[in-house]
């Protein structure tokens, strides 16, 4: 049976396949197609609440507070100091996190959820998912949708530096 618990969402800005939380299953089968990376985090945990982020962090600098509820552009943090992602699983070492703030995006996405997303782009070519998908959104063209998606990791020491 599909899992059409999936949503593709386009135009965010990059186009990403995402999943509530909801579901672990689901979760859990993303993620068996996403192969593991070093240049950039391989998936991103969205927020549609900022009181979400206790979920999946332990410890959380004011200033990381800060930069998640005042950005204007996409941004997302890598924090080091996490919790496991599901019940009796590892913890991961860090996780990528955005805080949803674009209101085209929180139209499509249930606000009692955080959401587990991977682009596109960096599932393999040959990993079947078109018939996992549930719906496929185009969000509005907007602005913000025109820009690159920021990505910094949040260091112990209080810095913080852009992952490129």
């Amino acid at each position: 049976m599909p899992n059409t618990s999936w949503l593709l969402l386009r135009n965010t800005p990059e186009d990403v396949v995402a999943t509530p939380f909801l579901k672990n299953i689901a979760c859990k089968e993303l993620l068996a197609h996403v192969p593991h990376a070093t240049d950039r985090p391989t998936y991103t945990i969205w927020l549609t609440r900022i009181e979400q982020i206790h979920q999946f962090v332990s410890r959380i600098p004011n200033l990381a507070w800060e930069l998640m509820d005042y950005a204007t552009e996409p941004l997302s943090l890598v924090y080091s100091h996490t919790k496991p992602l599901f019940p009796e699983e590892v913890t991961p070492p860090e996780i990528c996190i955005r805080l949803v703030n674009e209101h085209s995006l929180l139209r499509v996405l249930s606000p009692k959820y955080a959401w587990l997303t991977v682009a596109l782009d960096r599932l393999p070519s040959g990993a079947c998912i078109s018939d996992r998908i549930g719906k496929d959104i185009r969000i509005k063209n907007s602005v913000w949708s025109r820009r690159p998606i920021k990505i910094m990791r949040v260091h112990d020491n209080g810095e913080f530096s852009f992952i490129p």
